[in-house]
């Protein structure tokens, strides 16, 4: 059997008596080297721990505690622990002193193996001034050579150090200036072989738009030119059969609403660290200003931000305060996908007409059809504007007392969006155009508790861990539209969450199983509770240590969600447009309250396969189930 060495930190002495603290070792191999991820069991208390990359480990002990140490390749050791290196708080563990591991004696003692190599001692130790009888003593707490000592104490054989902790503030900071040029990626294809037309006496004629089609079929362009004579719809003239014209040939048009985009930002950032006592502090400030010119012509978008977060941390607490605020303005709102619409119209503007000589003919737009519009034109939207706000402040707070971490975060949400939308006058949507000024207005605040805590069994191949998180949020909101009725919404939630989560070890196999219970209270339903409950668990095999593992996981959760408070619902109406409406489509109708309605219930199950070889072959087979019901969505009219 393989023997593993055992190295422990600066041990001491003490009289014989029932003890309770920490005690730490190093796991060494024969050969001097670390070993890790061994594990380190208590038979007494049941606490379990792993060793690090260096063979270190602290863990929870009493007098006449016995420790089992696992290693990798599945062999044990016992060992006893010794009330002399039982220590009363977690060492504070530093590499440097690692090979001055051995019990110091008297200063007698010292000036006989001085010359001995084997004893050496760093400078710090060398200095000391030991009283003559002393013939053990012990470091508390453990000491790091590279640090600054301002007191020492010598009581009953244990030498207590004070660190001199200097005050310290660490600022640095940068200022980023960024500029792009952006292309388009690959467009789609458009038929550029064939000009606008129709059949005439069975032969293909060209007809511009004034036969008032919006999909037409004509001759190939290769067998066109112009005619050079004074025509509304192109500068060049009417298209003719060659040899017929001024000798000028048709070449088919590009049509694309894309341009070159650019996007120019200024970024300033500072960063600061300060120490004082045995606290910490830390602050971050981010300023970004940036200007963009999009893709899609004639739009614009410019981007304001400034982010600030702070902590302080003292021994287990955390405390985190941020906040954050940005603005953005874009040239069109693109929330009824006006922008899609415009890309739409150029992709079936026919090869034979330029949208870009021009996309005014008149009072009037200067389009391929009557039934169509000039993208050109639709982007040359004086009212309209897409304009945005968003404001947070939060603070946060983590505590961690040995294996229970507790944590109380909370947030305050203000935001604003303002926008025209619509389709502009003179468009084939509307003649005498679509405008909506709309303006939403959100204020939330949310609170968040919860923690997590370790359970130990007497038996180390049973790890558990219990999981409470409570959510309460207050959101309100209000939306006003041009024509439409000013809607104002309030839900208050309390969202509770118990989770019991537990794993087995056993050989090379693993085993786990987590148990949850959900607790969903809102007031805008008429069941003002909800019971939520879920069970997901697997199962995991290593035969023979191989490299085959097959796992098989299966899970039966059931959630609740309630409909978004901040969004129109007109989006579910899309039933009612025949597809030669949706371009006139703007979402506007919401339902009047969303007090009463039911939230969403999802009830799924499902049982997985995984097999994986190495890394080479990996098979992986699921049967899910899934029902929905109190589903929502807007009925058609007529």
């Amino acid at each position: 059997m393989r023997k593993f060495l055992l190295f422990c930190l600066l041990p001491s002495f003490a009289l014989a008596q029932t003890k309770s603290g920490y005690y730490a070792g190093f796991l060494k191999g024969p050969d001097g080297t670390p070993v890790t991820n061994a594990v380190i069991y208590n038979n007494n208390n049941g606490d379990r721990t792993f060793s690090g990359n260096e063979g270190y480990y602290v863990i929870e002990v009493s007098s006449g505690d016995t420790l089992l140490i696992r290693f990798a390749n599945n062999t044990t050791q016992k060992i006893g622990v010794p009330d002399y290196m039982i220590q009363a708080k977690v060492p504070d563990y530093q590499p440097a002193i690692l090979e001055y591991a051995a019990p110091v004696r008297s200063t007698a003692y010292m000036q006989k193996v001085g010359n001995d190599s084997s004893h050496a001692l760093p400078p710090w130790l060398k200095n000391l001034n030991f009283q003559e009888g002393l013939q053990y003593f012990r470091m508390q707490p453990y000491v790091d050579p590279s640090k600054e000592y301002k007191k020492m104490k010598n009581a009953d054989g244990t030498i207590s150090l004070k660190p001199l902790i200097r005050r310290h503030l660490m600022l640095r900071g940068s200022y980023t200036v960024n500029w792009a040029v952006r292309q388009v990626n690959q467009e789609p294809d458009q038929q550029k072989t064939f000009a606008q037309g129709r059949p005439v006496n069975n032969q293909l004629q060209w007809q511009g738009p004034e036969m008032g089609e919006l999909f037409s079929f004509g001759p190939a362009i290769a067998s066109l030119e112009f005619d050079g004579s004074k025509y509304d719809y192109d500068q060049n003239g009417r298209l003719v059969p060659k040899g017929s014209g001024n000798g000028h040939a048709a070449n088919g048009y590009a049509n694309t609403p894309f341009r070159n985009g650019m996007f120019f930002s200024q970024l300033l950032s500072l960063q600061g660290q300060g120490n004082y006592i045995k606290s910490q502090k830390n602050f971050t400030l981010r300023i970004l200003k940036s200007h963009e010119d999009l893709l899609i012509r004639r739009n614009e978008n410019e981007k304001t931000m400034i982010a600030w977060t702070g902590g302080f941390k003292q021994r287990g607490s955390v405390i985190t305060a941020g906040f954050d605020h940005y603005a953005e303005k874009f040239t069109n709102s693109n929330r009824n996908g006006y922008l899609n619409y415009i890309y739409g119209q150029s992709l079936i503007t026919p090869a034979s007409f330029s949208n870009a000589q021009g996309s005014y003919l008149g009072n009037g737009q200067r389009s391929f059809s009557p039934l169509a519009d000039n993208p050109l034109y639709m982007l040359d939207n004086p009212d309209g504007f897409f304009k945005t706000r968003h404001t947070q402040a939060s603070l946060k707070f983590n505590h961690q007392v040995r294996r229970v971490t507790f944590y109380l975060n909370q947030s305050i949400e203000s935001a604003a969006e303002n926008m025209r939308e619509g389709f502009r006058n003179g468009s084939a949507v509307s003649e005498s155009g679509i405008s909506r000024l709309r303006d939403h207005k959100t204020f939330n605040y949310i609170l968040m508790a919860g923690g997590t805590g370790r359970i130990h069994y007497d038996v180390y191949k049973l790890n558990s861990m219990v999981l409470f998180n409570y959510v309460f949020s207050d959101l309100h909101h209000r939306i006003s539209q041009e024509g439409s009725a000013v809607y104002r919404r309030q839900r208050t939630t309390h969202d509770l969450l118990v989770s019991y989560q537990t794993t087995y070890q056993w050989s090379y196999h693993e085993a786990g199983l987590n148990l949850t219970q959900k607790m969903y209270f809102t007031n805008t339903s008429p069941g003002k509770y909800f019971f939520l409950p879920g069970i997901n668990g697997y199962v995991r095999i290593r035969p023979n240590a191989k490299k085959l593992d097959i796992k098989i996981s299966a899970g039966a959760n059931v959630t609740r969600q309630d409909i978004s408070t901040s969004q129109s619902f007109a989006s579910a109406g899309w039933l009612r447009y025949r597809a030669a409406e949706t371009g006139s489509f703007i979402p506007q109708d919401a339902p009047a309250t969303i007090t009463g309605i039911l939230p969403q219930r999802v009830a799924d199950a499902n049982v997985q396969l995984e097999c994986n070889y190495g890394s080479n072959f990996r098979f992986i087979a699921e049967l899910m189930s899934k029902r929905t019901s109190n589903d929502i969505c807007r009925a058609g009219t007529g």
